[in-house]
């Protein structure tokens, strides 16, 4: 398809998505880059480069892009809850809670987003009362669930 379309940006962003499922994260990475270059504003492609940055350990790389996509499509469901979970791996449990609460309000009801993003809450609660719990880089205390909501 690429000798075909060699310009077409979803291609490259297929092929980046295979190259990843394959364990090639660098090529899975060269490749989303490429479909962001010929394509700058289309949706997509920055979110399955937040993706696969993501899975490469790469999260401020992944915080980036889902930066330059929610500044194509700031209420993306898909791009909020990537955010919340990185945010939550970085330990910064406030950041992720804000983004949880914006799928929330977004999301209808019992949709499968509201629902990841209840999930998601969960983990960062059972994270927030375990016995090592998850402190925000930006307070020197622990952060209880209860400071969250």
């Amino acid at each position: 398809a690429l000798t075909l379309m060699p310009t077409f940006a979803e291609v490259w962003i297929e092929r980046g998505r295979v190259l990843s499922e394959l364990g090639r994260g660098q090529d899975a990475i060269a490749s989303l880059q490429t479909a962001t270059q010929l394509e700058p504003d289309l949706v997509d492609g920055w979110y399955w480069f937040a993706v696969i940055l993501h899975a490469e350990q790469a999260p401020a790389a992944a915080l980036a892009a889902i930066e330059r996509g929610l500044a194509i499509a700031p209420d993306n469901l898909s791009y909020l809850l990537l955010e919340a979970q990185i945010w939550l791996q970085l330990q910064q449990p406030t950041v992720a809670q804000k983004r949880l609460q914006q799928v929330l309000q977004l999301a209808p009801t019992g949709s499968p987003q509201a629902n990841a993003a209840k999930q998601i809450r969960q983990q960062l609660e059972r994270a927030c009362w375990s016995p090592n719990p998850v402190k925000d880089k930006n307070s020197p205390s622990t952060l209880g669930w209860e400071l969250l909501l």
